[in-house]
């Protein structure tokens, strides 16, 4: 982060999320499969060397994701959004563990699983007062941190 570093990439897969290329990896561990924004890259050299063939379901691979980063560990995600959001948050879906239960009041009470909470911390915090996270307590209490530090930004 922030510091440039010279590597040596195996290519497999190039994929384009939220318009901005990212390039998945191989890596000298099985089934990680680094990705890097190749908007982030200098001085690109194509080099002679190759390696062999490999098969990725990018599909499979990134199943639990919100976005592009991934994690090894499973959250349950448990969201409220008010009658202003609840078209909008109905309009896409980021995974096949979606669900999402209408209210009387119009709202909507939003649940994924995901694999790391970044992404998804950051789409939540997009609709302000409009979505309220319930779970899992770990979100919870990094959102209210979250708010607190933005909030005595305006005091």
């Amino acid at each position: 982060r922030g510091v440039q570093k010279k590597k040596k990439l195996r290519p497999i897969h190039l994929v384009n999320h939220d318009n901005a290329w990212y390039v998945f990896t191989l890596s000298e561990h099985k089934e990680i499969y680094p990705s890097f924004s190749l908007s982030r890259m200098k001085n690109i050299k194509l080099h002679v060397t190759t390696f062999p063939e490999h098969e990725l379901s990018i599909d499979q691979y990134m199943k639990d994701s919100f976005g592009i980063f991934r994690g090894t560990e499973l959250h349950k995600v448990r969201v409220k959004f008010d009658s202003f959001a609840a078209p909008f948050v109905q309009e896409r879906k980021w995974n096949e563990s979606q669900k999402i239960k209408k209210r009387k009041d119009g709202g909507i009470d939003f649940s994924i699983t995901v694999n790391n909470l970044i992404e998804i911390k950051g789409w939540i915090l997009n609709w302000g007062m409009h979505a309220k996270v319930t779970g899992p307590k770990e979100l919870v209490l990094d959102m209210k941190k979250e708010l607190e530090k933005m909030a005595s930004f305006y005091k």
